[in-house]
Protein backbone atom coordinates (compact mmCIF):
# COMPACT_ATOMS: atom_id res chain seq x y z
CA UNK A 1 0.00 0.00 0.00
CA UNK A 2 1.05 3.60 -0.78
CA UNK A 3 1.63 5.73 2.15
CA UNK A 4 2.16 9.43 3.17
CA UNK A 5 5.57 8.59 4.34
CA UNK A 6 6.81 7.00 1.53
CA UNK A 7 8.31 9.95 -0.38
CA UNK A 8 9.76 11.01 2.44
CA UNK A 9 11.78 7.55 2.40
CA UNK A 10 12.30 8.07 -1.72
CA UNK A 11 14.16 11.22 -0.88
CA UNK A 12 16.28 10.42 2.22
CA UNK A 13 17.36 6.85 1.15
CA UNK A 14 20.37 7.63 -1.69
CA UNK A 15 21.85 10.42 1.17
CA UNK A 16 21.62 7.61 3.91
CA UNK A 17 23.44 5.11 1.68
CA UNK A 18 25.95 7.64 0.81
CA UNK A 19 26.91 8.71 4.21
CA UNK A 20 27.15 4.90 5.45
CA UNK A 21 29.49 4.32 2.06
CA UNK A 22 31.49 7.21 3.02
CA UNK A 23 32.03 5.78 6.88
CA UNK A 24 32.92 2.42 5.36
CA UNK A 25 35.77 4.11 3.09
CA UNK A 26 36.88 6.02 6.11
CA UNK A 27 37.06 2.97 8.28
CA UNK A 28 39.38 1.54 5.33
CA UNK A 29 41.06 4.41 4.71
CA UNK A 30 42.16 4.71 8.68
CA UNK A 31 43.21 1.14 8.99
CA UNK A 32 40.23 -1.53 9.94
CA UNK A 33 41.92 -2.72 12.78
CA UNK A 34 43.69 0.30 14.33
CA UNK A 35 40.20 1.97 13.92
CA UNK A 36 38.96 -0.83 16.06
CA UNK A 37 41.33 -0.32 18.83
CA UNK A 38 40.88 2.86 19.25
CA UNK A 39 36.92 2.18 19.56
CA UNK A 40 38.10 -0.27 22.16
CA UNK A 41 40.55 2.15 23.88
CA UNK A 42 37.74 4.79 24.09
CA UNK A 43 36.05 6.34 27.21
CA UNK A 44 32.60 6.61 26.32
CA UNK A 45 31.36 8.26 28.81
CA UNK A 46 32.78 11.72 27.26
CA UNK A 47 30.48 9.69 24.09
CA UNK A 48 27.73 10.79 26.35
CA UNK A 49 28.56 14.51 27.21
CA UNK A 50 29.10 14.54 23.88
CA UNK A 51 25.48 13.31 22.93
CA UNK A 52 24.37 16.19 26.03
CA UNK A 53 26.03 19.27 23.84
CA UNK A 54 24.25 17.95 21.17
CA UNK A 55 21.07 18.58 22.76
CA UNK A 56 22.21 22.00 23.62
CA UNK A 57 22.75 22.90 20.54
CA UNK A 58 19.75 21.77 19.34
CA UNK A 59 17.86 23.49 21.70
CA UNK A 60 19.92 26.86 20.92
CA UNK A 61 18.78 26.33 17.07
CA UNK A 62 14.92 25.81 18.11
CA UNK A 63 15.06 28.87 20.56
CA UNK A 64 16.20 30.87 17.82
CA UNK A 65 13.74 28.87 15.61
CA UNK A 66 10.83 30.39 17.73
CA UNK A 67 12.60 33.69 17.32
CA UNK A 68 11.96 33.43 13.61
CA UNK A 69 8.84 32.37 13.99
CA UNK A 70 7.23 34.74 16.65
CA UNK A 71 8.72 37.91 14.67
CA UNK A 72 7.14 37.41 11.62
CA UNK A 73 4.13 37.00 13.22
CA UNK A 74 3.45 33.08 13.46
CA UNK A 75 0.75 32.43 15.90
CA UNK A 76 -1.00 29.48 15.33
CA UNK A 77 1.07 26.82 16.02
CA UNK A 78 1.55 25.77 19.76
CA UNK A 79 4.67 25.21 21.28
CA UNK A 80 4.68 21.85 21.05
CA UNK A 81 3.60 21.19 17.23
CA UNK A 82 6.51 23.90 16.88
CA UNK A 83 8.90 21.49 18.33
CA UNK A 84 7.84 18.60 16.33
CA UNK A 85 8.06 20.39 12.90
CA UNK A 86 11.28 21.37 14.11
CA UNK A 87 12.87 17.95 15.15
CA UNK A 88 11.29 16.13 12.16
CA UNK A 89 13.06 18.16 9.80
CA UNK A 90 15.99 16.17 10.98
CA UNK A 91 15.00 13.19 8.54
CA UNK A 92 15.62 15.56 5.73
CA UNK A 93 19.50 15.90 6.66
CA UNK A 94 20.40 13.40 3.66
CA UNK A 95 18.57 15.57 1.26
CA UNK A 96 19.40 17.91 -1.41
CA UNK A 97 19.01 21.53 0.18
CA UNK A 98 16.21 22.41 -2.67
CA UNK A 99 14.41 19.16 -1.57
CA UNK A 100 14.62 19.93 2.10
CA UNK A 101 13.69 23.44 2.15
CA UNK A 102 10.70 22.49 -0.12
CA UNK A 103 9.25 20.17 2.50
CA UNK A 104 10.04 22.03 5.54
CA UNK A 105 8.34 25.19 3.81
CA UNK A 106 5.10 22.95 2.95
CA UNK A 107 4.87 21.49 6.14
CA UNK A 108 5.50 25.25 7.99
CA UNK A 109 2.88 26.78 5.13
CA UNK A 110 0.43 24.17 6.02
CA UNK A 111 0.62 23.50 9.78
CA UNK A 112 0.74 27.64 10.14
CA UNK A 113 -1.52 29.14 7.77
CA UNK A 114 1.45 31.63 6.45
CA UNK A 115 2.35 31.64 3.30
CA UNK A 116 4.98 29.77 1.14
CA UNK A 117 6.85 32.90 0.37
CA UNK A 118 7.08 33.54 3.83
CA UNK A 119 7.59 30.21 5.02
CA UNK A 120 10.74 30.41 2.75
CA UNK A 121 11.92 33.42 3.75
CA UNK A 122 12.12 31.87 7.11
CA UNK A 123 14.04 29.02 5.94
CA UNK A 124 16.56 31.20 4.05
CA UNK A 125 16.98 33.52 7.19
CA UNK A 126 17.85 30.30 9.65
CA UNK A 127 20.38 29.71 6.78
CA UNK A 128 21.73 32.87 6.65
CA UNK A 129 22.52 33.27 10.23
CA UNK A 130 23.89 29.67 10.38
CA UNK A 131 26.48 30.71 7.59
CA UNK A 132 27.34 33.94 9.56
CA UNK A 133 27.62 31.65 12.75
CA UNK A 134 30.07 29.30 11.33
CA UNK A 135 32.17 31.83 9.82
CA UNK A 136 32.87 33.13 13.11
CA UNK A 137 33.45 30.29 14.03
CA UNK A 138 36.07 29.52 11.90
CA UNK A 139 37.78 32.99 11.78
CA UNK A 140 37.73 32.48 15.38
CA UNK A 141 39.75 28.80 14.71
CA UNK A 142 41.90 30.12 12.23
CA UNK A 143 43.18 32.72 14.86
CA UNK A 144 45.07 30.18 16.57
CA UNK A 145 46.57 28.95 13.68
CA UNK A 146 47.55 31.59 11.31
CA UNK A 147 49.40 29.33 8.80
CA UNK A 148 45.67 28.48 8.13
CA UNK A 149 44.52 32.06 6.90
CA UNK A 150 45.03 31.41 3.38
CA UNK A 151 43.14 28.76 3.37
CA UNK A 152 39.98 30.02 5.18
CA UNK A 153 40.16 32.62 2.58
CA UNK A 154 39.96 30.30 -0.26
CA UNK A 155 37.40 28.48 1.37
CA UNK A 156 35.87 31.18 2.27
CA UNK A 157 35.53 32.63 -1.34
CA UNK A 158 34.41 29.47 -3.18
CA UNK A 159 32.04 29.30 -0.09
CA UNK A 160 30.47 32.50 -1.35
CA UNK A 161 30.83 31.44 -4.62
CA UNK A 162 28.76 28.27 -4.08
CA UNK A 163 26.42 29.81 -1.51
CA UNK A 164 25.31 32.55 -4.64
CA UNK A 165 24.48 29.74 -6.81
CA UNK A 166 22.54 27.52 -4.15
CA UNK A 167 20.69 30.66 -3.00
CA UNK A 168 19.88 31.55 -6.72
CA UNK A 169 18.48 27.51 -7.41
CA UNK A 170 16.49 27.71 -4.12
CA UNK A 171 15.07 30.80 -4.14
CA UNK A 172 11.76 29.65 -4.25
CA UNK A 173 11.44 31.11 -8.08
CA UNK A 174 10.86 27.47 -9.30
CA UNK A 175 9.57 28.42 -12.88
CA UNK A 176 12.57 30.74 -14.11
CA UNK A 177 15.73 29.01 -14.89
CA UNK A 178 19.07 31.34 -14.27
CA UNK A 179 20.59 32.66 -17.19
CA UNK A 180 23.67 34.76 -16.83
CA UNK A 181 25.93 36.86 -14.15
CA UNK A 182 23.62 39.21 -14.30
CA UNK A 183 20.35 37.47 -14.30
CA UNK A 184 21.29 35.32 -11.39
CA UNK A 185 22.68 38.86 -9.46
CA UNK A 186 18.94 39.96 -10.30
CA UNK A 187 17.15 36.59 -8.77
CA UNK A 188 19.34 37.11 -5.54
CA UNK A 189 18.60 40.63 -5.52
CA UNK A 190 15.10 40.05 -5.67
CA UNK A 191 14.85 36.53 -3.18
CA UNK A 192 16.36 39.18 -0.49
CA UNK A 193 14.15 41.62 -1.22
CA UNK A 194 11.16 39.39 -0.82
CA UNK A 195 12.68 38.48 2.16
CA UNK A 196 13.17 41.51 4.03
CA UNK A 197 9.26 42.47 2.83
CA UNK A 198 8.35 39.10 4.44
CA UNK A 199 10.20 40.10 7.56
CA UNK A 200 10.94 43.77 7.79
CA UNK A 201 12.42 43.58 11.29
CA UNK A 202 14.44 40.79 10.23
CA UNK A 203 17.66 42.74 9.37
CA UNK A 204 17.77 45.25 12.16
CA UNK A 205 20.51 45.23 14.55
CA UNK A 206 19.32 44.02 17.41
CA UNK A 207 17.33 40.87 15.42
CA UNK A 208 20.58 39.95 13.69
CA UNK A 209 22.80 40.42 16.84
CA UNK A 210 20.44 38.17 18.57
CA UNK A 211 20.28 35.16 15.82
CA UNK A 212 24.01 35.49 15.09
CA UNK A 213 24.16 35.12 19.34
CA UNK A 214 22.08 32.05 19.05
CA UNK A 215 23.77 30.66 16.03
CA UNK A 216 27.21 30.82 17.23
CA UNK A 217 26.21 29.42 20.61
CA UNK A 218 24.95 26.48 19.50
CA UNK A 219 27.96 26.07 16.84
CA UNK A 220 30.14 25.91 19.84
CA UNK A 221 28.18 23.39 21.48
CA UNK A 222 28.41 21.04 18.63
CA UNK A 223 32.16 22.32 19.04
CA UNK A 224 32.31 21.09 22.43
CA UNK A 225 30.79 17.99 21.59
CA UNK A 226 33.61 17.20 19.49
CA UNK A 227 36.41 18.10 21.71
CA UNK A 228 34.95 15.68 24.10
CA UNK A 229 34.94 13.37 22.15
CA UNK A 230 38.93 13.96 21.42
CA UNK A 231 39.09 14.21 25.19
CA UNK A 232 37.94 10.50 25.20
CA UNK A 233 40.76 9.07 23.22
CA UNK A 234 42.83 10.86 26.54
CA UNK A 235 43.97 14.06 24.67
CA UNK A 236 44.30 17.14 27.05
CA UNK A 237 41.30 19.48 27.00
CA UNK A 238 43.55 22.61 26.91
CA UNK A 239 42.94 25.59 25.08
CA UNK A 240 45.03 24.22 21.53
CA UNK A 241 42.53 21.13 21.06
CA UNK A 242 39.79 23.90 21.48
CA UNK A 243 40.97 25.94 18.84
CA UNK A 244 41.57 22.63 16.88
CA UNK A 245 38.11 21.32 17.54
CA UNK A 246 36.43 25.00 16.69
CA UNK A 247 38.48 24.52 13.69
CA UNK A 248 37.75 21.18 12.01
CA UNK A 249 34.19 21.45 13.10
CA UNK A 250 33.53 24.88 10.99
CA UNK A 251 36.11 24.14 8.18
CA UNK A 252 34.42 20.73 7.56
CA UNK A 253 30.85 22.03 7.51
CA UNK A 254 31.93 24.88 5.01
CA UNK A 255 33.58 22.38 2.55
CA UNK A 256 30.20 20.10 3.01
CA UNK A 257 28.19 23.12 2.06
CA UNK A 258 30.51 24.03 -1.13
CA UNK A 259 30.29 20.67 -2.23
CA UNK A 260 26.62 20.74 -2.85
CA UNK A 261 26.03 16.84 -1.85
CA UNK A 262 23.21 15.62 0.27
CA UNK A 263 24.12 17.29 3.80
CA UNK A 264 27.63 17.56 2.97
CA UNK A 265 28.12 14.12 3.32
CA UNK A 266 30.71 12.11 2.27
CA UNK A 267 32.59 15.51 1.95
CA UNK A 268 32.30 16.57 5.50
CA UNK A 269 33.35 13.20 7.43
CA UNK A 270 36.47 13.32 4.69
CA UNK A 271 37.46 17.37 5.28
CA UNK A 272 36.41 16.55 9.21
CA UNK A 273 39.24 13.38 9.20
CA UNK A 274 41.72 14.86 6.86
CA UNK A 275 42.03 18.36 9.20
CA UNK A 276 42.18 16.33 12.58
CA UNK A 277 44.95 13.96 10.80
CA UNK A 278 46.94 17.10 9.95
CA UNK A 279 46.30 19.10 13.31
CA UNK A 280 46.79 16.09 15.12
CA UNK A 281 50.64 15.22 14.72
CA UNK A 282 49.17 12.61 11.52
CA UNK A 283 47.70 10.44 13.22
CA UNK A 284 44.74 9.19 10.24
CA UNK A 285 43.19 6.08 12.59
CA UNK A 286 42.73 8.81 15.15
CA UNK A 287 41.09 10.85 13.27
CA UNK A 288 38.57 8.93 11.29
CA UNK A 289 37.80 7.18 14.92
CA UNK A 290 37.00 10.73 15.68
CA UNK A 291 35.11 11.85 12.94
CA UNK A 292 32.39 8.43 12.72
CA UNK A 293 31.99 9.16 16.52
CA UNK A 294 31.39 12.97 16.23
CA UNK A 295 28.94 12.38 13.11
CA UNK A 296 27.12 9.37 15.31
CA UNK A 297 26.52 11.58 18.16
CA UNK A 298 25.64 14.60 15.86
CA UNK A 299 24.15 14.19 12.38
CA UNK A 300 22.99 10.18 12.77
CA UNK A 301 21.03 10.70 15.62
CA UNK A 302 19.25 13.67 15.00
CA UNK A 303 18.72 11.99 11.88
CA UNK A 304 17.37 9.20 13.30
CA UNK A 305 15.34 11.17 15.94
CA UNK A 306 13.95 12.94 12.55
CA UNK A 307 12.89 10.07 10.91
CA UNK A 308 10.75 9.10 14.08
CA UNK A 309 8.95 12.71 14.37
CA UNK A 310 7.85 13.40 10.87
CA UNK A 311 5.75 10.09 10.29
CA UNK A 312 3.73 11.41 13.32
CA UNK A 313 3.87 15.03 12.67
CA UNK A 314 2.97 14.98 9.53
CA UNK A 315 0.78 12.07 8.16
CA UNK A 316 -2.15 13.49 9.19
CA UNK A 317 -1.96 16.80 7.30
CA UNK A 318 -0.70 14.83 4.13
CA UNK A 319 2.06 17.21 3.41
CA UNK A 320 4.61 14.87 2.05
CA UNK A 321 2.85 14.52 -1.17
CA UNK A 322 2.36 18.09 -1.97
CA UNK A 323 6.26 19.08 -0.82
CA UNK A 324 7.21 16.28 -3.39
CA UNK A 325 5.61 17.80 -6.10
CA UNK A 326 7.19 21.09 -5.45
CA UNK A 327 10.41 19.76 -4.53
CA UNK A 328 10.87 18.11 -8.23
CA UNK A 329 9.52 21.09 -9.89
Amino acid sequence: MVTATRPVYRVIFPGVLLGVLALLVMIILGDTSLVALHFANFRWQYFAFALALNIINHVLRFVKHCYHLSHSGVKRLSFWHKLKLFLSAGALSTTPLKVSESYKSVWLSQASGISLNVADSLHLLDRISDILSVLVLAAAGTMAFPSFWLFFLIVFILFLGSTLSVQIKTAGFRSRKSGGLETNLKDLSHQLQKCVENNPGAFSLPYMTVTLLLGVMSWLAQGASLLFILVGFGLVPNLTLVAIACLVLSFSMLMGLISKLPGGLGVIELAMAALLTLLLNFRPELAVTTTILFRLATFWIDLLFGILFWSVTTKSHGLNQEAGRIAQS
